[in-house]
């Protein structure tokens, strides 16, 4: 990773990371009226290791599958893939692969990765609180929550085939390669909740809790997959 001017971790740490917190409770006088609130900042480390398939080893991996389905099994731990290289080379030295150019290898292996240099998600939370005591084994509580999250995830797909006549591959900007997908840090999210709860505790031995939450989440990063159509227009022009 040195020789790509890049630290042993591969990433660059992030030590510019503030997160305060603060909170407060306040007795507003007469003993059973609590007012709570709460604001704090909270980072998340994208590694570029993790096992969320971000990346899977630095700098790349090369996986295969094997199904031992003979009867018997002809695969064993000591040879479980048969002497065969992970990425077979070109069966015809020099000539042309069925992608439309020649190449080392006639492969087309999928790419999942990362920048190395991208910013820490983070999450703003807040919340306000009332909570009234009723008598003496009875409460209730009344909360507004929220948290916005910004730089989320987001997975884009840069080598799409596009539309029209031909093999998938062939159509495909990069044709030696399969799906790139590249996990981009842009995607912002918001969450709003109203939060009530009423507690019970030691009548007559039992003890009662009912809670309800009204909320809404909205992002632009859980599980998605979009493609980048000008980045792929802009490749097929600058390929001819």
């Amino acid at each position: 990773s040195g020789s790509q001017g890049l630290p042993t971790s591969v990433r660059p740490p992030e030590d510019r990371d503030f997160s305060p917190r603060i909170g407060f409770a306040w007795n507003p006088g007469g003993g059973r009226w609590v007012v709570r609130s709460g604001y704090g900042v909270f980072f998340g480390y994208p590694d570029d290791n993790n096992i969320n398939n971000t990346q899977n080893s630095v700098p790349f991996i090369a996986s295969q599958t094997v199904n031992n389905a003979a009867a018997p099994p002809l695969l064993t731990l000591g040879n479980m893939f048969q002497s065969s290289p992970i990425v077979s080379p070109n069966p015809h030295p020099g000539t042309p692969c069925a992608f439309g150019f020649a190449a080392n290898s006639c492969s087309t292996p999928n790419v999942v990765s990362m920048p190395p240099h991208v910013h820490n998600t983070y999450t703003q939370e807040w919340n306000l609180a009332v909570q009234h005591q009723i008598g003496t084994k009875l409460s209730f509580d009344v909360a507004y929550v929220g948290n916005k999250t910004t730089r989320n995830e987001q997975q884009w797909s840069w080598n799409d085939p596009l539309p029209g006549v031909g093999t998938i591959q062939t159509r495909r900007p990069y044709a030696q390669w399969g799906t790139i997908t590249l996990g981009e840090f842009l995607g912002t999210a918001n969450y709003n909740s109203l939060q009530a709860k009423v507690e019970g505790r030691a009548w007559h031995g039992a003890t009662a809790l009912v809670s309800y939450t009204y909320s809404k989440c909205l992002d632009n990063g859980t599980y998605n997959i979009e493609a980048d159509i000008r980045e792929v227009n802009s490749n097929i022009s600058y390929y001819g």
